[in-house]
């Protein structure tokens, strides 16, 4: 007997966003994708973002993180893409964190059901 695996289904640009929960309703492990982009232009300035998962509302265990800090005057950039895993039924997010003048961009996350 040959078992048919569900294909996989990509969603390239889901529209959500950083700083929302989310919630994997879908009965599949699902891989997110988060192209970020980070900045910081004065010392001491700090620009992190934190991939959350738990299987409670809000999530808070980190699952992957980046980030940028600025230890000397001048512009600094840095983009970047997350990956993580979410189990079926979990929720999910992308934590910005940021001190002085330091920014996070997120441009787009995309989901694949595995």
């Amino acid at each position: 007997m040959r078992i048919e695996r569900p294909p996989i289904i990509t969603n390239p640009n889901t529209g959500k966003t950083s700083n929302q929960v989310y919630q994997n309703t879908s009965g599949r492990y699902m891989m997110v994708i988060a192209d970020v982009n980070f900045e910081a232009t004065l010392a001491t300035d700090i620009a992190v973002i934190t991939c959350q998962v738990d299987d409670t509302n809000p999530p808070v265990t980190p699952v992957a993180f980046s980030g940028i800090y600025s230890h000397s005057a001048g512009l600094m950039q840095i983009a970047q893409s997350l990956v993580f895993i979410v189990p079926p039924l979990y929720y999910w997010r992308l934590f910005e964190n940021t001190f002085g003048s330091g920014a996070v961009g997120v441009s787009m996350i995309s989901e694949t059901l595995l």
